[in-house]
């Protein structure tokens, strides 16, 4: 719903959709901004920050998967022309995996560019949650959503309630 209502009043062609606790270094924009001529849509590799020793796999796991799978996450600093964001329908209105559906949507249109400058984005869930329950919780909470359980059952879920 936020990502929805910032789209709406962004007035540029190109459309950065970011988590406020990401942080954006200038490798990450002057990549960003070399690669804006030849690709319609995109998305960073990741780091974690903290100093957890699985931080680590867990992003290097993250990006993998994406890269694999060309479904990506708002961590991932999801990157898209407007244009084709019209063409795939929008952004999906839904409160949570909204950034999975959009995914899915892209995709077909076609696989995202990975730029390897990485974004750092927050431990904090993680290391308050515990890191291990973390990513079992989210993980389930992506099967599920990939069995046909609809997000907005799956909100209480994520957010406990």
């Amino acid at each position: 719903i936020q990502l929805s209502a910032g789209i709406h009043l962004a007035k540029h062609p190109w459309l950065w959709l970011l988590h406020a606790d990401s942080q954006i270094s200038q490798p990450v924009v002057e990549e960003l901004e070399a690669n804006l001529t030849h690709v319609a849509w995109g998305r960073f590799d990741v780091t974690i920050q903290g100093n957890h020793f699985l931080f680590g796999v867990i992003a290097r796991l993250m990006n993998e998967r994406s890269a694999a799978t060309s479904i990506c996450t708002g961590d991932q600093g999801i990157f898209v022309h407007r244009e084709l964001l019209n063409q795939a329908g929008g952004m999906p209105k839904q409160q949570l995996m909204e950034d999975i559906e959009l995914s899915k949507k892209l995709k077909r249109f076609s696989k995202p560019l990975r730029l390897r400058s990485t974004l750092e984005i927050s431990g904090r869930k993680w290391l308050v949650e515990g890191v291990i329950p973390t990513v079992i919780r989210m993980w389930a909470i992506r099967l599920a959503y990939w069995i046909g359980i609809p997000s907005h059952r799956l909100v209480k879920w994520y957010y406990r309630g």
